[in-house]
Formats: structure tokens, C-alpha cells, sequence
């Protein structure tokens, strides 16, 4: 992907600028729940070619109509707008939608396990098959992990998950961050 593409468009002043405008990477987002459709939602409003993945038909298919799989004040007006736009797709073919992006965040469940810990299962599942993905790709591709976890998860679990699957390296072929989801339900989107 050419991520740089010169731009000279003219300032209030007159001048012309040389700044180059940087091109969009598409992104797949990993699980429709709450955080996961907010994203979408909201990162196709700012223009990213969005895909969403689920393992739920039903959540793909409210996603495809640009109808809200939740209750979000503004959610289903950005959706519909996304779809109208061409900017919000999704599926159940998680590694169909890896290949088809530059950056996936990773917003699936991570439930109470019976001892009180964090239950990385779904984690550690997103993690091999985004790494079967990866290992049929050529180029960069960056993982955001975007779920309640504890310290760690992410070089602990994620980066050595999708190695294995992969046969790729963190660093040289794909690169993992976590961004933490900070969602106050009701208001997530104003």
C-alpha cells in the first residue's frame, strides 16, 4: 500500500501546500459487540474502509443493513451512512477480512474465568487465526488488541499466539499495540 500520496492544494493565504496526504489504511475489527461496532462505526465516519468480523450471523447481518447489533445513541445513523458509503462491510470469514485490511483491532469477550482471572480463551483464539491469516499475506500488518486485559496480554499472549500461527516475526513482518477501550455506554459515540 502507498501510504503517502503528494497532495498541493491551495491555504487561505494563497499558498500552495506540498504536505503529503496520507491514504487510509483499511481495517477489520474483530468482534461486533459493543466495542467492536462503536469502532466501526465511528472509524468509518473519519473515512477508513472498515470490515467487522463476527462470529455471529446475526451481528453480521445487522452490520451489513448499517442497523445497530446495539443500543448506542448516533450508532445506527453512522452505520447506515457507512454502508450507503461503501465503507462498512462485514463477515464470518475472519481470515478473509485480514487479508483484505492493513490493521486489525482485536475487540473480542474476555470473561471472568471460575478462579476470578481473565479468560484469554477468545484472545488466544482471534490471535491463531488472525496468525493463519498472516502467514498467506505478504507486507505489514499491524494488530491493535482493544479488549479488557491484564498487563502483558499483549507481548505475553497475542504476539507469540500469532508467531506460532503465522511463522512470521513481531517487528519484521507484523507489529502488535494495545489501545484501551475507555466506551462509557450511552454516550459512546457523541
Amino acid at each position: 500500500m502507498n501510504m503517502l500520496r503528494p497532495l498541493a492544494a491551495a491555504s487561505t493565504s494563497g499558498a500552495v501546500s506540498t504536505t503529503p496526504e496520507v491514504e487510509k489504511p483499511a481495517i477489520s475489527v474483530i468482534g461486533l459487540g459493543y466495542v467492536g461496532a462503536v469502532s466501526i462505526a465511528c472509524l468509518s465516519h473519519l473515512g477508513f474502509r472498515m470490515v467487522g468480523v463476527d462470529i455471529s450471523p446475526a451481528k453480521v447481518e445487522s452490520i451489513k443493513a448499517g442497523h445497530a447489533p446495539i443500543v448506542e445513541a448516533r450508532l445506527e445513523e453512522l452505520l447506515q451512512d457507512g454502508v450507503q458509503n461503501g465503507r462498512v462491510d462485514a463477515t464470518d470469514n475472519l481470515i478473509a477480512a485480514v487479508l483484505d485490511t492493513d490493521v486489525t483491532f482485536m475487540s473480542v469477550g474476555t470473561p471472568t474465568a471460575p478462579d476470578g482471572s481473565c479468560d484469554l480463551t477468545y484472545v488466544r483464539q482471534a490471535s491463531r487465526a488472525i496468525g493463519q491469516a498472516l502467514a498467506m499475506k505478504d507486507g505489514f500488518h499491524v494488530v491493535v488488541l482493544r479488549c479488557s486485559v491484564p498487563p502483558g496480554t499483549t507481548l505475553d499472549v497475542v504476539a507469540p499466539e500469532i508467531e506460532t500461527a503465522s511463522g512470521k516475526r513481531l517487528g519484521v513482518d507484523f507489529g502488535v499495540c494495545f489501545n484501551p477501550e475507555f466506551l462509557r455506554e450511552g454516550v459512546a459515540v457523541a
